[in-house]
């Protein structure tokens, strides 16, 4: 089978055949095909390609016409199945490629993005979600009523067209299955009548995948990782039109850089760099310390304990029960837009918050290690696996769909 990876809203980096089971996927002999519709979904926001974008393989996908021309590529014979992602970023463009997939007699399948832990929200029914579409709806009145109005903004313009595809796409344009990462990725579905369907399929964090393949790793070597966020750089602040969270760089570094040195010396451990898939830094950034890219998890499981200061790889974390500490720098103000990540981390974990503007000899760093522990289970249930299952994310996608007609 042919299996094509739509990515409506991200480039395909170098470090995503793991993220996104290509290996697995081409193992169990399916031929893989990856198109990004990005330049697509954001023009004219996003001009230049990052270096760090997978060559070679990826296919762009810049209009509905490039779109159909691909599709009518496609012999009528041919067993294939499309994975669109990601399920939540539904809009006029992305309604437009399901309804072409639909249209050429393919079926799809729509792919959820990770959750995020500052999105963790327990105890919700389908009630609950059903009251929320019925607002949803309501505010696809309001906006309608709005641009009928004069001196309409083209933002008003945008978010009437929004709600409307969130609403109408995932009813018009039915896919095969909708592969949810986890209980809590609901909270992203852009239609939240689908989260009555039956065929949802809930598939465990991307994370749990490394977790299982490397559950055997834990030799604690005399090493901490600092889980880098690439917070002077990275392309999903320019996606959503907000700033870097960190303007200051040499400050940022010099703070950074101050905190692993007395973490060196207070502990007899060596700081390492596990870089943000889409980090491209110049090697010197942090001191001279080494820079790893593409083995987070594994660098979190032989640790000695990690540096966290906000993102998705705190699930290596809490699923490897490993110490932590969180951390924010003087720069990481209310104003700073990954604030409000670093607050909610802090409050759904409750855990003790150390600043890098404080570092001195007389600070006592023991006092601020975060211990996962029992308490996370629910947590990591809604998070990051269900239950503990033994199949990773892709292999229960590749049951699934092998089934499927094309």
């Amino acid at each position: 089978m042919k299996i094509v990876f739509i990515f409506c809203a991200r480039h395909y980096y170098n470090y995503d055949d793991e993220q996104f089971g290509l290996n697995f996927l081409r193992e169990k002999g399916h031929e893989i095909e990856i198109w990004s519709a990005v330049n697509w979904r954001y023009y004219p926001k996003i001009i230049e390609v990052p270096r760090n974008v997978h060559s070679g393989e990826l296919i762009y996908i810049d209009s509905s016409e490039e779109l159909e021309k691909r599709l009518n590529l496609i012999p009528r014979d041919e067993k294939v199945h499309f994975i669109v992602y990601a399920y939540h970023d539904y809009c006029k463009v992305t309604e437009k490629i399901r309804a072409l997939i639909v249209k050429h007699g393919f079926c799809f399948s729509n792919l959820t993005e990770a959750s995020d832990i500052v999105e963790v929200r327990f105890h919700k029914t389908k009630l609950f979600y059903l009251f929320k579409e019925c607002y949803r709806i309501l505010q696809l009145l309001v906006y309608g009523f709005r641009c009928m109005l004069p001196k309409c903004s083209p933002e008003i313009v945008e978010r009437r067209d929004y709600f409307l595809s969130s609403l109408r796409g995932p009813l018009l344009y039915k896919s095969q299955f909708n592969f949810v990462r986890c209980r809590n990725a609901y909270n992203y579905f852009p239609n939240y009548l689908e989260v009555f369907s039956k065929r949802n399929v809930i598939i465990p964090h991307t994370d749990y995948t490394y977790y299982l393949k490397n559950k055997e790793i834990e030799q604690e070597k005399p090493i901490a990782v600092f889980i880098d966020e690439y917070e002077i750089g990275h392309s999903d602040w320019v996606k959503i039109g907000k700033d870097f969270p960190i303007k200051d760089s040499k400050k940022y570094f010099e703070e950074l850089n101050n905190l692993f040195d007395k973490i060196e010396r207070t502990f007899s451990v060596s700081v390492l760099i596990a870089a943000h898939p889409k980090a491209e830094y110049s090697g010197n950034e942090f001191g001279g310390r080494e820079i790893i890219f593409g083995k987070t998890a594994e660098l979190i499981a032989s640790s000695k304990f990690a540096i966290y200061l906000y993102g998705t790889s705190l699930t290596n974390i809490l699923l490897r029960n490993r110490p932590f500490f969180h951390i924010y720098t003087s720069m990481h103000t209310i104003d700073n837009p990954a604030y409000k990540y670093i607050e909610k981390v802090n409050r759904i974990l409750k855990t003790k918050l150390l600043s890098t503007k404080e570092i001195s000899d007389s600070l006592e760093l023991e006092e601020y290690i975060n211990v996962p522990g029992d308490s996370m289970d629910k947590i990591i249930s809604y998070y990051i696996v269900d239950s503990k299952s033994s199949k990773t994310d892709f292999e229960i996608i590749e049951q699934c769909i092998s089934g499927c007609r094309s």
